[in-house]
């Protein structure tokens, strides 16, 4: 689980975050980081998990899932 955020961290993830950048029309929800979703998903399938809905679960109930999402309860929702 350090490993794939280890090198998650490393990678340019510009692009999805130029994606998400603030806009002159008005202020939106608050954007996921896109290095969270990204060590999340890596995560999961490496468990052999791919559903979104359990996901989701496992964030709220999972040590290694609340781990990678930092306690950030935003990122869990962002799952449903």
């Amino acid at each position: 689980m350090r490993a794939i955020s280890a090198v998650v961290r490393k990678l340019d993830l510009s692009a999805l975050h130029a994606g998400i950048e603030s806009r002159d029309d008005g202020a939106g929800a608050s954007a996921i980081d896109p290095e969270l979703l990204l060590t999340l998903w890596i995560y999961a399938t490496s468990e052999g998990e791919g559903s979104a809905r359990e996901i989701w679960r496992l964030c709220e109930c999972h040590d290694a899932y609340r781990w990678i999402c930092g306690g950030d309860r935003q990122a869990a929702r962002g799952h449903r």
